[in-house]
């Protein structure tokens, strides 16, 4: 018996709650421009001004949100453009080296060669005293 009461007032009492408003007859103008709203109306223009709220600040949420994400493309933007200059600078470096070194290569080869003759000079003048 106490389930039975139970659920018919809280079906009395949910049914009062979604009770819905007809604007053009629940709102009349009041004296000195204001206006007089049913209970029914009132309600819902209370829950209309609170989802209205609700919504400002999820878009408030959303703007800050697109804003972090943009200063967050644009700092990796900036990351992966200097990680491409890094990378540049170490292969011009590199291909600088690589020059240098066949350079080194050729002067080693040259020095040997004269080394080589030279010995050979100093042993010619050696050996024919």
């Amino acid at each position: 018996m106490k389930k039975l009461i139970c659920s018919l007032l809280l079906l009395v009492m949910s049914t009062n709650v979604l009770a819905d408003c007809d604007f053009s007859k629940g709102i009349t103008t009041g004296p000195n421009n204001t206006h007089i709203f049913t209970e029914e109306c009132y309600l819902k223009v209370g829950q209309l001004v609170q989802d209205a709220k609700i919504k400002d600040q999820q878009i408030a949420d959303y703007s800050k949100a697109i804003q972090l994400k943009d200063l967050a493309l644009t700092n990796a933007d900036a990351r992966t453009a200097l990680w491409t200059k890094t990378a540049e600078d170490e292969q011009d470096r590199m291909n600088k080296l690589d020059s240098e070194q066949k350079h080194s290569d050729w002067l080693y080869f040259g020095l040997g060669v004269a080394t080589t003759f030279l010995a050979g000079y100093a042993a010619a003048k050696l050996a024919g005293r």
